[in-house]
């Protein structure tokens, strides 16, 4: 039985440019299969997707109660990538196709 993918959590609601997209890349490079990225903005994050995609990574963002979510992946784990999927709709009751 495979454990739960570990998140790893980059609150940036208080941080100022250009530390949060630091964090983020920072944070993201450090992903291993079964990890996932998740951000918390205040602002919609701009420059972080294509970021994402040249590192080989998969996203997706969504905006709840005023704050900015990114959650990102490794583009092949798939395990990962619907433990996230089934994680958003718990918690915000969303769903995404992806």
């Amino acid at each position: 039985m495979s454990s739960a993918p570990l998140e790893k959590s980059v609150d940036a609601r208080e941080l100022e440019a250009p530390l949060p997209l630091e964090y983020a890349i920072k944070t993201a490079r450090s992903l291993k299969q079964n990890e996932y990225l998740k951000m918390r903005r205040r602002m919609r994050p701009c420059k972080l997707g294509g970021i994402l995609d040249a590192m080989g990574m998969s996203h997706l963002y969504f905006e709840d109660n005023h704050t900015h979510y990114v959650f990102a992946w490794h583009r092949y784990d798939n395990t990962t990538k619907q433990y996230i999927l089934e994680k958003i709709k718990n918690e915000y009751g969303r769903t995404f196709a992806i």
